[in-house]
């Protein structure tokens, strides 16, 4: 096959077509490579995940329905952190900036975590070596999805019928910023102005306890000798015990909290099941009431409303600007491909029925290939290209798969309820 130069277009529009060409080229030989089952690892205390996420290299973000989130190496098999924070199960985990996890739970609750903080879980969390960084309020509901669009912005949806979009990770203390949009010169004067100010009240208030302290000290100089003497030995005492507790205790490392500015709240008129970044960078989201919405995230409006005749799940986006949508009932459960014109309309493209029971992840590979879990114990992967079913993984179907995450050699890792992650390649 080749490329045809077109000649109703410019020189630049026919460079980036035939680019799109020879990946899409390449996709097609990879993408129908099936993937097999190369190792079961049994992770402790990895019951009932519910969310899985890929960070750097082999490492990988559980979080399950007992509220329990856990950082766990798939090369070494070793757990390096289990973390705490949540009332109940955790639904979703989002890699914030490429260094922070934020969690969003049942509990309604959004919290910020430092995942290159390693905590052994059989020892106690000491001040200073926590690696929880913030709590984000928002939500008054089960919160379904959280995700980081490529410019910055992260943007939340629950179960109260809200979609929340953030901007800027800042530091509460106000010490140091942590930009996701790039701040204005006068947000930096003012921020530094903030810090300066903050400094020299603090240098007020060492200057004068100095002061108060050096009057006490003149004030028992001036009383009678035996009065003195019994001061000047409990003195004594207190600076001997003070001195050794002081050798005791370590210096307290300085921990610093974060949060996100909420940019605005679009209100909906029912649940929100799912939502993803559309090609263009606008956001799409699958709801309750069999719509799929369409928001505009430069002017912040919603743009569009696309009724349909079936109740999504899940919702993903295809680089070349397709979107997938689980959808199911009974035993019959799969995707939709839609096409998505310049007018934000839907056009059906292909579906595909692969599962018996609920889907639990909906998730776009590297390669291109689309895949599914499911709680009946199957994962299967598509090709959207050629419009077929690549391969399908079955496990014990008293295994349900949870969840699905790709690591940066492009492992597939799913996850179960029963405490079991899969390597595929």
């Amino acid at each position: 096959k080749q490329y045809k130069y077109d000649e109703n277009i410019s020189l630049l529009e026919n460079i980036n077509n035939f680019t799109e060409y020879l990946n899409k080229i390449f996709i097609i030989k990879t993408i129908n490579t099936p993937l097999e089952i190369k190792e079961v690892v049994k992770v402790p205390k990895l019951n009932n995940t519910r969310a899985l996420l890929a960070l750097t290299g082999s490492n990988i973000c559980s979080g399950n329905w007992e509220s329990n989130i856990q950082i766990f190496d798939i090369n070494t098999k070793k757990v390096l952190t289990n973390i705490h924070g949540h009332f109940s199960g955790i639904n979703t985990l989002c890699l914030i900036n490429g260094k922070y996890i934020l969690s969003g739970g049942i509990d309604a609750a959004m919290n910020i975590y430092d995942p290159s903080v390693v905590i052994d879980e059989n020892k106690k969390e000491e001040e200073g070596e926590s690696c929880y960084r913030g709590f984000i309020n928002g939500h008054d509901a089960t919160i379904s999805k959280i995700i980081q669009f490529k410019d910055g912005k992260v943007a939340t949806c629950g179960y109260d019928k809200k979609i929340n979009i953030f901007g800027k990770l800042l530091n509460n203390e106000a010490k140091e910023d942590f930009p996701i949009i790039e701040l204005t010169e006068e947000e930096k004067e003012k921020l530094e102005k903030e810090r300066q100010e903050k400094e020299k009240q603090e240098k007020l208030e060492k200057e004068k306890q100095e002061k108060e302290n050096k009057n006490k000290d003149k004030n028992k100089e001036n009383k009678d000798k035996e009065n003195n003497e019994k001061q000047e030995k409990e003195n004594n005492n207190e600076n001997k015990e003070e001195e050794e507790k002081t050798q005791d205790e370590e210096p307290k490392k300085e921990l610093f909290y974060i949060s996100l500015e909420k940019l605005t709240t679009f209100e909906l008129p029912n649940k929100v099941f799912d939502i993803c970044e559309l090609k263009d960078g606008s956001l799409i989201a699958c709801c309750l009431d069999k719509t799929l919405r369409i928001y505009n995230m430069e002017t912040l409006k919603e743009e569009k409303v696309n009724k349909i005749d079936f109740l999504p799940s899940k919702i993903a986006s295809l680089p070349d600007g397709r979107i997938v949508v689980g959808f199911g009932e009974r035993d019959a459960f799969g995707i939709k491909i839609f096409k998505l014109d310049d007018k934000k309309e839907l056009t059906l493209e292909k579906e595909f029925i692969a599962h018996t029971k609920n889907l639990s992840c909906l998730y776009i590979l590297e390669d291109g290939k689309i895949a599914t879990t499911s709680l009946d114990g199957t994962a299967a992967f598509y090709n959207p290209f050629e419009m077929k079913l690549v391969c399908k993984i079955e496990e014990d179907n008293k295994k349900n798969f949870t969840s699905l995450t790709q690591l940066e050699d492009r492992t597939v890792v799913i996850s179960s309820n029963k405490g079991v992650i899969y390597v595929l390649q």
